[in-house]
């Protein structure tokens, strides 16, 4: 007969009714009482091409008027309930023309939508850079 498996099997079963003995007193002497809420949170997340924060998109130069630019940004909701949403444009400068596929969205959790976005400039303007807001509401 060999003692030396036999002992090493002892061991490992005597090692682990003890685990479970010293887990069980640990559980068994602590009550832990939380409390808990879930909340809705309404959250969106906009995704540019290519990674670029959302922040810093640029359009990118305009060489001749009636050039269109197309861009799809991706609306995502990662929160926990359905998102309602709306995009508005503010500060357009004159001599551009920006059309949207849609301007609000239902967003189930979890789920995603695109975005479409045409600019265009209608006519010839100085040199120089141009902007305008891009507003995102969740009623």
């Amino acid at each position: 007969m060999n003692t030396g498996k036999l002992f090493k099997a002892f061991v490992a079963i005597t090692a682990l009714v003890s685990l479970c003995l010293a887990v069980y007193s640990i559980v068994s002497l602590k009550t832990i009482t939380n409390n808990m809420s879930v909340q809705n949170i309404a959250a969106l997340q906009v995704e540019c091409p290519e990674g670029t924060p959302i922040s810093s998109w640029n359009w990118g130069t305009f060489n001749e008027v009636g050039q269109v630019k197309q861009t799809t940004f991706t609306l995502r909701n990662v929160g926990n309930t359905q998102l309602n949403c709306n995009v508005t444009i503010e500060n357009l400068p004159d001599g551009w023309t920006i059309s949207l596929s849609r301007s609000d969205w239902t967003i189930a959790p979890g789920a995603s939508t695109n975005l479409t976005i045409s600019l265009r400039l209608d006519e010839a303007l100085p040199v120089g850079d141009y902007s305008f807001s891009l507003n995102f509401y969740i009623p």
